[in-house]
């Protein structure tokens, strides 16, 4: 049948279609709680299973404003302007995405 077009198919191009999932997955990972959320000054970020674990903070653009090692509770954000945050948090074997934070 392509003979009977005239088409060279040596010379076709033919896109190839990567099925895999591309959007970012923003369930949490973590069962965390977050508290007072919005938030001024303090927050109380609370772990399941009261384990102790790295936090980072992102903000929207993806750049991590603040770091806290081997913690589970109240931490202060004295320091973040007013703005949407992320939560992420490490236990040293598996790490993801936790909750959102909303800084007033």
């Amino acid at each position: 049948m392509l003979r009977n077009w005239g088409l060279n198919v040596d010379f076709a191009i033919f896109p190839i279609i990567d099925g895999t999932q591309t959007a970012i997955n923003n369930q949490p990972v973590y069962n965390t709680t977050i508290y007072p959320n919005p938030a001024v000054d303090v927050v109380n970020i609370a772990v399941s299973g009261n384990t102790r674990v790295n936090l980072g903070i992102i903000d929207s653009n993806g750049k991590v404003v603040a770091l806290y090692n081997n913690t589970n509770g109240l931490i202060s954000i004295n320091g973040l302007a007013k703005g949407v945050y992320y939560v992420v948090v490490d236990n040293g074997k598996r790490h993801g995405y936790a909750q959102k934070l909303i800084v007033q």
